[in-house]
Protein backbone atom coordinates (compact mmCIF):
# COMPACT_ATOMS: atom_id res chain seq x y z
CA UNK A 1 0.00 0.00 0.00
CA UNK A 2 1.31 3.42 -0.94
CA UNK A 3 1.74 6.21 1.56
CA UNK A 4 -1.02 8.18 -0.20
CA UNK A 5 -3.41 5.24 0.22
CA UNK A 6 -2.43 4.90 3.88
CA UNK A 7 -3.35 8.54 4.46
CA UNK A 8 -6.37 8.94 2.16
CA UNK A 9 -7.66 5.41 1.58
CA UNK A 10 -8.15 3.76 -1.78
CA UNK A 11 -11.67 4.94 -2.67
CA UNK A 12 -11.68 6.40 -6.18
CA UNK A 13 -12.77 9.97 -6.67
CA UNK A 14 -15.89 11.00 -8.56
CA UNK A 15 -13.80 12.82 -11.18
CA UNK A 16 -12.36 9.40 -12.03
CA UNK A 17 -15.83 8.47 -13.33
CA UNK A 18 -16.89 11.71 -14.99
CA UNK A 19 -13.75 13.66 -15.94
CA UNK A 20 -11.30 11.01 -17.21
CA UNK A 21 -13.45 10.42 -20.31
CA UNK A 22 -13.19 14.15 -21.11
CA UNK A 23 -9.39 13.99 -21.23
CA UNK A 24 -9.57 10.83 -23.34
CA UNK A 25 -8.21 8.47 -20.68
CA UNK A 26 -10.00 5.14 -20.52
CA UNK A 27 -10.19 3.87 -16.95
CA UNK A 28 -10.13 0.27 -18.28
CA UNK A 29 -6.58 0.80 -19.58
CA UNK A 30 -5.11 2.18 -16.35
CA UNK A 31 -2.31 0.00 -14.96
CA UNK A 32 -2.44 -1.65 -11.54
CA UNK A 33 -0.20 1.03 -10.02
CA UNK A 34 -2.81 3.74 -10.71
CA UNK A 35 -3.73 5.31 -7.37
CA UNK A 36 -6.36 7.95 -8.13
CA UNK A 37 -7.29 11.04 -10.11
CA UNK A 38 -7.81 14.49 -8.65
CA UNK A 39 -8.85 18.00 -9.56
CA UNK A 40 -5.69 20.03 -10.12
CA UNK A 41 -6.09 23.77 -10.44
CA UNK A 42 -9.10 25.31 -12.12
CA UNK A 43 -9.27 23.20 -15.30
CA UNK A 44 -6.87 20.29 -14.89
CA UNK A 45 -6.86 16.70 -13.63
CA UNK A 46 -3.92 14.95 -11.94
CA UNK A 47 -3.50 11.20 -12.39
CA UNK A 48 -1.37 9.68 -9.64
CA UNK A 49 0.55 6.42 -10.01
CA UNK A 50 2.60 4.47 -7.53
CA UNK A 51 6.17 4.60 -8.79
CA UNK A 52 7.32 1.24 -10.14
CA UNK A 53 10.11 -0.09 -12.31
CA UNK A 54 8.17 -1.86 -15.02
CA UNK A 55 8.66 -1.91 -18.78
CA UNK A 56 4.89 -2.26 -19.34
CA UNK A 57 4.20 0.82 -17.22
CA UNK A 58 6.94 2.77 -19.03
CA UNK A 59 5.17 2.03 -22.33
CA UNK A 60 1.86 3.13 -20.81
CA UNK A 61 3.47 6.40 -19.67
CA UNK A 62 4.77 7.04 -23.18
CA UNK A 63 1.26 6.40 -24.52
CA UNK A 64 -0.30 8.87 -22.03
CA UNK A 65 2.29 11.52 -22.83
CA UNK A 66 1.04 11.44 -26.44
CA UNK A 67 -2.47 12.37 -25.27
CA UNK A 68 -3.35 15.83 -26.68
CA UNK A 69 -4.54 16.89 -23.19
CA UNK A 70 -1.27 15.96 -21.45
CA UNK A 71 0.39 18.97 -19.77
CA UNK A 72 3.06 17.88 -17.28
CA UNK A 73 4.97 14.94 -15.80
CA UNK A 74 6.22 15.07 -12.19
CA UNK A 75 7.65 12.52 -9.83
CA UNK A 76 8.94 12.11 -6.31
CA UNK A 77 10.39 9.09 -4.52
CA UNK A 78 6.97 7.39 -4.29
CA UNK A 79 4.74 8.68 -7.06
CA UNK A 80 4.41 9.77 -10.65
CA UNK A 81 1.89 12.54 -11.27
CA UNK A 82 0.58 13.31 -14.74
CA UNK A 83 -1.34 16.54 -15.28
CA UNK A 84 -3.99 16.78 -18.01
CA UNK A 85 -5.90 19.83 -19.22
CA UNK A 86 -9.68 19.56 -19.49
CA UNK A 87 -10.45 20.70 -23.07
CA UNK A 88 -11.83 24.23 -23.16
CA UNK A 89 -15.15 23.06 -24.61
CA UNK A 90 -15.75 21.14 -21.33
CA UNK A 91 -14.74 23.85 -18.84
CA UNK A 92 -18.39 24.62 -18.04
CA UNK A 93 -19.08 20.89 -17.55
CA UNK A 94 -16.09 20.74 -15.20
CA UNK A 95 -17.60 23.56 -13.12
CA UNK A 96 -20.98 21.78 -13.11
CA UNK A 97 -19.19 18.61 -11.95
CA UNK A 98 -17.68 20.48 -8.99
CA UNK A 99 -21.20 21.62 -8.05
CA UNK A 100 -22.67 18.10 -8.43
CA UNK A 101 -24.93 19.18 -11.29
CA UNK A 102 -24.31 16.09 -13.41
CA UNK A 103 -27.67 16.16 -15.21
CA UNK A 104 -26.85 19.66 -16.49
CA UNK A 105 -23.71 18.54 -18.36
CA UNK A 106 -23.67 19.42 -22.04
CA UNK A 107 -24.96 16.83 -24.49
CA UNK A 108 -21.41 16.30 -25.83
CA UNK A 109 -20.08 15.69 -22.32
CA UNK A 110 -22.89 13.25 -21.54
CA UNK A 111 -22.30 11.42 -24.83
CA UNK A 112 -18.62 10.92 -24.01
CA UNK A 113 -19.39 9.68 -20.48
CA UNK A 114 -22.01 7.24 -21.80
CA UNK A 115 -19.61 6.04 -24.52
CA UNK A 116 -17.03 5.21 -21.84
CA UNK A 117 -19.38 3.75 -19.22
CA UNK A 118 -22.34 2.46 -21.20
CA UNK A 119 -26.09 2.81 -20.78
CA UNK A 120 -26.56 0.25 -18.04
CA UNK A 121 -29.04 1.32 -15.38
CA UNK A 122 -29.65 -0.20 -11.95
CA UNK A 123 -33.39 -0.87 -11.81
CA UNK A 124 -33.91 -2.78 -8.56
CA UNK A 125 -32.01 -0.63 -6.06
CA UNK A 126 -31.29 3.04 -5.44
CA UNK A 127 -27.67 2.54 -6.55
CA UNK A 128 -26.80 4.64 -9.58
CA UNK A 129 -24.62 4.17 -12.63
CA UNK A 130 -22.87 6.88 -14.65
CA UNK A 131 -25.79 6.75 -17.08
CA UNK A 132 -28.35 7.20 -14.26
CA UNK A 133 -26.32 10.14 -13.01
CA UNK A 134 -26.13 12.13 -16.24
CA UNK A 135 -29.65 11.08 -17.30
CA UNK A 136 -31.59 10.77 -14.01
CA UNK A 137 -34.74 8.84 -14.89
CA UNK A 138 -37.96 9.42 -12.97
CA UNK A 139 -38.00 5.89 -11.48
CA UNK A 140 -34.47 6.39 -10.13
CA UNK A 141 -35.40 9.71 -8.55
CA UNK A 142 -38.45 8.00 -6.96
CA UNK A 143 -36.30 5.15 -5.57
CA UNK A 144 -33.92 7.63 -3.98
CA UNK A 145 -36.72 9.83 -2.63
CA UNK A 146 -38.32 6.73 -1.06
CA UNK A 147 -35.01 5.58 0.45
CA UNK A 148 -34.36 9.03 1.92
CA UNK A 149 -38.02 9.50 2.87
CA UNK A 150 -38.21 12.90 1.18
CA UNK A 151 -40.46 14.49 -1.42
CA UNK A 152 -39.62 13.63 -5.03
CA UNK A 153 -39.27 17.36 -5.86
CA UNK A 154 -36.18 17.49 -3.62
CA UNK A 155 -34.31 14.94 -5.75
CA UNK A 156 -32.87 16.75 -8.75
CA UNK A 157 -29.55 14.91 -8.95
CA UNK A 158 -29.27 11.19 -8.16
CA UNK A 159 -25.59 11.16 -7.19
CA UNK A 160 -23.91 12.98 -4.32
CA UNK A 161 -22.07 16.21 -4.97
CA UNK A 162 -18.30 15.66 -5.01
CA UNK A 163 -16.47 16.46 -1.79
CA UNK A 164 -13.92 18.91 -3.17
CA UNK A 165 -11.54 18.23 -0.25
CA UNK A 166 -11.35 14.58 -1.34
CA UNK A 167 -11.34 15.43 -5.06
CA UNK A 168 -8.53 18.01 -5.02
CA UNK A 169 -4.91 16.99 -5.49
CA UNK A 170 -2.53 17.49 -2.57
CA UNK A 171 1.18 16.83 -2.98
CA UNK A 172 2.30 13.73 -1.10
CA UNK A 173 4.87 15.83 0.76
CA UNK A 174 2.06 18.10 2.06
CA UNK A 175 -0.05 15.10 3.08
CA UNK A 176 2.87 13.64 5.00
CA UNK A 177 3.62 16.91 6.79
CA UNK A 178 -0.08 17.35 7.74
CA UNK A 179 0.02 13.85 9.21
CA UNK A 180 3.36 14.35 11.01
CA UNK A 181 5.18 11.96 8.70
CA UNK A 182 8.55 12.34 7.00
CA UNK A 183 8.14 14.29 3.72
CA UNK A 184 9.32 13.05 0.34
CA UNK A 185 11.87 14.58 -1.97
CA UNK A 186 10.34 16.09 -5.12
CA UNK A 187 12.16 15.77 -8.43
CA UNK A 188 11.97 18.24 -11.27
CA UNK A 189 9.39 17.86 -14.02
CA UNK A 190 10.37 15.98 -17.15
Amino acid sequence: MSRREELLGSKTTKNYIFMLPLIDVNYRNLPVNFLNSYIYGSTEIALVFNKVENNKFDKFLQYLKLNKNFVEYREDLDEIVLIFQIPECYHNDFELFKQGKYSQFSKDCKDIIVTFHGTYTEKNTSKVTAYNTVYPQEFKRKQIANDLMVELDLIQEVFDKPDLKEETFIELSELLIKNNRKPVEIYDSK
